[in-house]
């Protein structure tokens, strides 16, 4: 005969079966048997619950929200509401509860529909085509960095470019444009142009020990130097430099040849002079540089300093070295910027800048000399608007500009041996789809100007210098991409009525590694 007491046990442990039973269906621990189609019906129906969630979570605090607002405007004393305020809040937990529920049910059911045997085919080939991405980006990494030898890892890195031009006057000098030159006022000569010495080959040196110092080296050169030929061009050493980083506070130093500290941006252009002579200045030149990094929440604060080799001229017989050497002091660059939250992820950069060089010019053997200056006062501003839209642009004022490409190249009067001061300013939008096939496309185009004081200058010298371009260049994948640029000169001399105008039109195609 069965007992009370056996039978109480058996009830027990019925209900504590039933329990853990219904527990497993409402947890909807999924069979790994089930098929992905049910998966995915299961899924979307806890993605609906979610939803409703949500909406209840929202619908009850903003009650809550209204309750208080109502017992603050009529002056009901809180304790009246505060049995309903309890109520809400106990609701908001419990569906907080349940969401938390609700998210780990959904993150159960992605994991099997992660499996391989529960993708559908375009999943399938989704992943299969990350995964091909992937591997590829890794091969590039690992043939493009070398190891020299241990700790010190090497990347070759640059371009390809041809360049073929046409222009319906003459410019200077031709493979690139400077300027109008004069005889473009009264009679149009065409040219045209083709070559590659803008090709370009860098390698840089890092060490790959851990510590708080990061040591990298660069030597970066084309093909612009001083070639006996257009078919015979020579390397010309663009930059050639070390570079010591230290991340954790933000400084860094740098010593050999690279770009000036001044007027740091550069416009996108197909024409290798980047509005050089057109209100772009700053080159490149030997230095030792300074550079500081502040953070101050979302701002940030960069101080620059670097002394500069001087580029002088060439004094004939008194002074067959240059006029900049001479002057036996170096040259001195800085340049302040801040940066500040845009719309987008990159930030709106606001710089100032400056220079003062000097050089000596011999008058005898005895070292009878008189001294010129080269100083300047520079802005730019990068100002991204959305994420396919960004501009950007730089002005300066300063005199004895020919060595920082300012003046239209004109930096002393040889008359009367003054130095020639000038302004100038460019601007340029940048315009990139970021997505679709619009996306390979990117389309520049800008203004600029270089204009030297006209009571500096000696006549028939280049007192005005304007430039428009336009571009687009679309990338045709695997490092290949193809351009195509309008750029229209005007070029005033002093003494000329109308201005020299040239258009010119440039095709490029370029392999970037």
């Amino acid at each position: 005969m069965v007992s009370v007491f056996a039978l109480r046990k058996a009830g027990l442990l019925g209900i504590v079966l039933l329990v853990v039973w219904s527990a497993t269906v409402m947890a909807g621990e999924p069979s790994p048997q089930m098929p992905a189609p049910a998966l995915r019906t299961k899924r979307a129906e806890a993605e609906r619950l979610l939803k409703e969630i949500d909406d209840q979570t929202a619908a009850r605090k903003k009650s809550a929200a209204s309750l208080l607002q109502v017992a603050s405007e009529t002056g009901t004393d809180l304790n009246v509401v505060k049995p309903r305020m309890d109520e809400l809040n106990a609701e908001i937990k419990k569906l907080d509860a349940k969401r938390t529920e609700l998210k780990a049910e959904i993150d159960r059911l992605d994991k099997e529909l992660a499996r391989p045997e529960n993708l559908t085919l375009e999943e399938r080939l989704a992943k299969l085509e990350k995964e091909v991405e992937a591997a590829r980006k890794a091969d590039q990494q690992r043939v493009s960095t070398l190891t020299l030898k241990p700790n010190v890892g090497a990347k070759l890195y640059g371009y390809f470019k041809f360049d073929a031009s046409w222009d319906d006057g003459r410019v200077d000098n031709g493979n690139y444009a400077r300027w109008a030159e004069s005889q473009a006022i009264e009679k149009k000569d065409p040219e045209s142009n083709m070559t590659a010495n803008q090709s370009r080959l860098g390698l840089t040196l890092f060490g790959t020990d851990p510590g708080p110092m990061k040591p990298s080296a660069t030597l970066e050169v084309d093909l612009y130097g001083s070639g006996t030929a257009e078919n015979k061009p020579e390397m010309l050493v663009r930059q050639a430099y070390m570079q010591l980083d230290f991340p954790d506070y933000q400084f860094s130093v740098i010593a050999g040849q690279t770009s000036d500290v001044i007027s740091p941006l550069n416009p996108s252009t197909l024409n290798y002079t980047v509005l050089w002579w057109n209100g772009n200045v700053g080159y490149r030149r030997p230095q030792l540089r300074l550079t500081k990094g502040f953070t101050f929440g979302p701002l940030g604060l960069e101080l620059a300093a670097a002394a500069t080799r001087n580029i002088g001229h060439d004094n004939g017989a008194l002074d067959p070295g240059d006029t900049g050497e001479d002057a036996g002091t170096p040259g001195v660059q800085w340049r302040s910027a801040i940066s500040f939250p845009s719309l987008t992820e990159k930030p709106v950069v606001l710089g100032a800048s400056g220079h003062w060089a000097r050089e000596e010019y011999d008058t005898d053997t005895s070292d009878e000399h008189y001294n010129r200056t080269s100083n300047s006062v520079n802005l730019d501003l990068s100002l991204p608007i959305t994420r396919w839209l960004a501009l950007k642009g730089e002005c300066y004022s300063g005199r004895n500009m020919d060595s920082y490409l300012g003046g239209i190249g004109q930096g002393i009067n040889a008359t009367t041996l003054s130095e020639i001061r000038s302004k100038g300013c460019w601007g340029a939008a940048n315009l990139r789809a970021t997505s679709g096939w619009l996306s390979r496309w990117d389309i520049n185009a800008g203004v600029g100007l270089d204009d030297p004081n006209n009571d500096d200058l000696g006549v028939g010298a280049r007192s005005r210098n304007f430039a428009l371009f336009g571009n687009a260049t679309c990338d045709l994948g695997r490092g290949v991409s193809a351009g195509i640029e309008y750029m229209h000169l005007e070029t005033d001399y002093l003494g000329q009525d109308d201005p020299a105008r040239v258009n010119r039109v440039q095709f490029s195609l370029i392999y970037k590694f």
